[in-house]
């Protein structure tokens, strides 16, 4: 006897998940620079009226536009300084993401949007960005939208002049998330697949869609137009530097993306599998939503390969398309075995993601005994992982037996939200630093209730420190006495005891107070990534009695 579930009930249950996938311990993981960089502006657009002509640490912050960052600021309002309302904004994208993604899924590819959202908010960039307060999500999410309302006014007849609106603020809102970025990598390409594949007519539609390319430039471009106007030199020096990245910074060769199929996480193999499989099936042989979306990914590949900085979450957008095809890939083998027409291949490749992804599971089984044997995972959350890890393995082996591919997508939902809930907080202290003594502990001394933060001008200081002490920390010019003596009382962060890099002129005209040493490195001694740059000394000046 076979358990059914209606339709109903699946959606509440991959609702459920989805919610599991983006919100659950997303506060565990010490924020990033990416992240110190959004909350910082965001909490001086609430502090300091700066919503419009942003500011991070006190000093314009123009490189981004500000919308991610105004849904961090109303988090802030809301609840302030909880890491897990600002992180919550941009899991709430991620649901816009998804929810567009399912229509598009549904709609436009005819691939089973269950399926295709399954393995989508199970891909390891996906979920990352979706649990990080930063500003990828966003774009890619409003541009998911866009691309789904032009899909759905294309393929239906007339003017569509209400979808191709909608796709016009869609995209102007995911400009006003990250500039171009995604209207680059992830509309572009599909413009080229969806054309090459379906090839829409645009008879009687070209006025909508002209009047959907202005409503994206005024909603897009208006805030750029805005800084232009009231801060021209300071958009100018941004924009220089920002173009100059992009040949300068992180330059990569052309076939540096190759691993993509990497950022997919536990579907690499599968993804790998995908593109095997429609190369020997052949391209006139593929369904046309299948062949749209194999052109989609590797199109947006082609196009980010193209541009001379590479990073790997910029690979983001490539995970939409990658998805689709990796569902429809499954999906295609599952219906070839219900006609009875699955081919040799077929059943090897089928069977052996099965198996490599049960073998995850088993491995996640043993790392939570791992984890439980030295003392990281308490108990009780050991055991819930292992019997998750098991239960998955169970149903990706039973998916294997009967060709399922939801199945098996199933088992690896299951398997992540597990993880979500019971790892997440044991892989925070394997990651975090047990001996971090943050500058955060400063908040609540009150001897320092009033007194300006300042560091040394001769050294660059890391924004995650202005996140952790909630405050501005400006630069000070250490050897100037009529500098150090106008900024008493304060207080200075130093690598170095103060008296050391103050001069013996300054230190005798003022009294020196030492708070203690305050080390924010997020990862451990013996890290690649622990670094001296994130180790301070706090000492209060003030004027000799």
């Amino acid at each position: 006897m076979t358990f059914q579930i209606s339709h109903k009930q699946t959606i509440w249950l991959l609702a459920i998940f989805v919610a599991v996938t983006f919100f659950a311990n997303n506060h565990v993981l010490v924020p990033d620079i990416m992240e110190s960089r959004n909350i910082v502006t965001a909490r001086e657009m609430v502090y300091d009226g700066n919503w419009v002509v942003t500011t991070m640490n006190g000093d314009l912050r123009l490189e981004k536009p500000p919308l991610p960052t105004w849904a961090t600021a109303i988090a802030e309002i809301i609840s302030p300084d909880s890491l897990a309302w600002q992180r919550g904004m941009a899991g709430c994208a991620a649901l816009l993401l998804v929810y567009f993604f399912y229509r598009f899924s549904k709609n436009i590819l005819n691939i089973n949007p269950v399926l295709a959202t399954l393995v989508l908010c199970t891909c390891y960039n996906v979920v990352l960005m979706g649990r990080t307060a930063s500003w990828d999500i966003y774009c890619h999410a409003f541009m998911m939208g866009a691309i789904c309302f032009l899909a759905e006014a294309l393929q239906k007849p007339g003017r569509q002049w209400a979808g191709l609106t909608i796709a016009g603020i869609m995209t102007g809102l995911s400009i006003m998330s990250k500039g171009p970025v995604s209207l680059y990598g992830l509309f572009f390409s599909f413009i080229i697949a969806y054309t090459a594949v379906f090839r829409p007519k645009m008879k009687g539609k070209w006025l909508p869609v002209a009047t959907m390319i202005l409503i994206a430039l005024a909603i897009g471009a208006w805030w750029f137009v805005y800084i232009h106007l009231t801060c021209p030199e300071a958009l100018a020096n941004v924009a220089g530097k920002e173009s100059g990245a992009w040949f300068n910074r992180n330059v990569r060769p052309w076939y540096y993306y190759w691993t993509f199929f990497l950022e997919t996480g536990i579907w690499s193999v599968a993804m790998i599998t995908t593109l095997v499989y429609a190369a020997v099936k052949g391209w006139k042989q593929l369904d046309p939503s299948f062949r749209m979306s194999i052109m989609w990914l590797l199109v947006a590949l082609l196009l980010l390969s193209l541009l001379p900085e590479k990073k790997n979450r910029y690979l983001l957008p490539i995970l939409i398309p990658a998805s689709f095809a990796i569902a429809g890939m499954l999906a295609d083998i599952t219906n070839a075995n219900y006609k009875g027409r699955m081919s040799r291949f077929n059943r090897i490749a089928f069977m052996a993601n099965g198996w490599i992804l049960a073998a995850a599971c088993i491995i996640v089984a043993a790392a939570a005994i791992y984890l439980y044997i030295t003392g990281i995972m308490p108990v009780l959350p050991a055991a819930a992982l292992v019997c998750a890890s098991i239960i998955s393995a169970i149903i990706i082996c039973s998916a294997v037996k009967m060709r399922s591919a939801i199945r098996i997508a199933t088992g690896v939902a299951v398997l992540f939200a597990s993880a979500e809930c019971f790892a997440m907080p044991s892989i925070g202290r394997i990651f975090n630093n047990p001996e971090m003594r943050s500058i955060a502990l400063t908040r609540d001394m009150r001897q320092l209730d009033n007194i300006s933060f300042y560091h040394n001008a001769d050294e660059p200081l890391r924004i995650e420190l202005v996140y952790a002490a909630n405050r501005k920390i400006k630069p000070l010019d250490l050897d100037c006495q009529e500098k150090v003596i106008a900024a008493l009382p304060c207080a200075i962060m130093t690598h170095k005891y103060a008296t050391q890099e103050l001069s013996p002129t300054i230190t005798e005209k003022i009294d020196t107070v030492y708070v203690g040493q305050f080390d924010d490195n997020p990862r451990p001694r013996g890290n690649r990534r622990y670094k001296s740059d994130v180790i301070y000394h706090l000492t209060i000046l003030k004027e000799k009695k």
